[in-house]
């Protein structure tokens, strides 16, 4: 139990914490069979793979191949395989260096990466800190020029979520997708980003004296949603549907056509997120962008108008970057999104 304390109404409370670092899943997305890491310029990386375990030369290159139950390192004359790689700077603990899918996305990453094959695939896992993992969020999640207090909401929204949310994969705590929250590169220091996250470390949105597993959206389309508004229960908050004006004044419509055999179920649950995912597998995101919507049958074909881009669930992150660039702070940003909340800053946080 660590110490927290509440900006909002200034009295303390305790909430339970996890340790201050979180194991992320990344490009899961590609299911590869080959990755290849690079030693960024200037450092040596350590690959611990038990009695074969060797360095990295700085701005050398390591192919990571995908073989039987285990991982292959290398080429013939100088690799190995092992059932688990692990990568750390040269000297042991967290190091920066370069993780690529061949010919379709490299990142950098800061921290220790693990790599096992699950499934004949490469399963890498990046375990970084906490305020790491939430600057390279933001980073990931927002446009380029959001204004620095909707960054600093959006922020608190993802600490909230690493912190509240673990268990929903095996083997590691989050993925880097949509299905937890997205993760790229660490972003640049001095970068908008990066000081969102710095400016705001320790502070959480809880709510009941626990800390809320934070949603945000794209964009609502003018109003937020319930959980019941997307066809869940609430286990604890109810995450109100509260207006957004910016979403309902600038977000553009869009229109979708559907045929009556791929989407009937919509006309039975309309605005179930469990079904517009089914729906975006089978067709594409074109076919229902987001869960602010209206539909019309005609002749076989449902014909689905609506705003928005999204679950439409907690934070807009349209509607806050208007709000911020009106001038209104994180705190009332939050307090829009989050009605009946509260900011907490836990004790000795960075």
């Amino acid at each position: 139990m660590l110490r927290v304390v509440a900006l909002t109404i200034g009295v303390s409370l305790s909430l339970p914490l996890h340790a201050e670092g979180v194991r992320i899943s990344v490009f899961s997305l590609f299911q590869p069979q080959t990755l290849v890491l690079r030693a960024p310029v200037g450092k040596a990386l350590r690959v611990g793979a038990g009695p074969l375990s060797r360095d990295v030369e700085p701005g050398a290159r390591l192919e990571l191949r995908a073989a039987g139950a285990g991982v292959a390192f290398g080429d013939a004359a100088e690799g190995g395989q092992a059932p688990l790689i692990t990568v750390t700077a040269r000297g042991g603990g967290p190091a920066s260096f370069f993780l690529s899918v061949p010919r379709r996305i490299e990142r950098r990453y800061d921290g220790i990466l693990t790599v096992r094959t699950v499934g004949g695939r490469l399963q890498a896992v990046v375990a970084c800190d906490l305020e790491t993992a939430v600057a390279a969020s933001v980073a990931a999640e927002t446009s380029p020029g959001t204004p620095l207090e909707a960054l600093k909401a959006q922020a608190i929204a993802a600490r909230s979520y690493y912190l509240a949310v673990r268990g929903a994969h095996s083997g590691f705590d989050f993925c880097d997708t949509t299905h937890c929250q997205f993760f790229g590169s660490p972003p640049a220091p001095g970068s908008a980003a990066a000081r969102a996250a710095r400016e705001t470390a320790g502070i959480v949105v809880s709510w009941s004296g626990h800390i809320l597993a934070a949603r945000y959206c794209a964009a609502c389309g003018g109003k937020t949603r319930s959980l019941r508004d997307v066809g869940e229960q609430p286990r604890n908050y109810p995450f109100y549907a509260v207006d957004c004006p910016p979403c309902l004044n600038h977000e553009p419509l869009w229109e979708s056509r559907l045929h009556r055999e791929e989407a009937s179920s919509l006309l039975h649950s309309p605005g179930s997120e469990g079904l517009r995912m089914q729906i975006i597998r089978r067709l594409g995101f074109g076919a229902l962008p987001g869960n602010n919507y209206t539909i019309a049958a005609q002749e076989g074909v449902l014909i689905i108008r609506g705003r928005g881009r999204g679950h439409g669930v907690g934070l807009c992150q349209r509607g806050a970057a208007a709000f911020g660039a009106a001038g209104a702070n994180f705190r009332e940003i939050l307090a829009r999104y989050f009605p009946g909340t509260d900011l907490l800053s836990r004790a000795g946080g960075r």
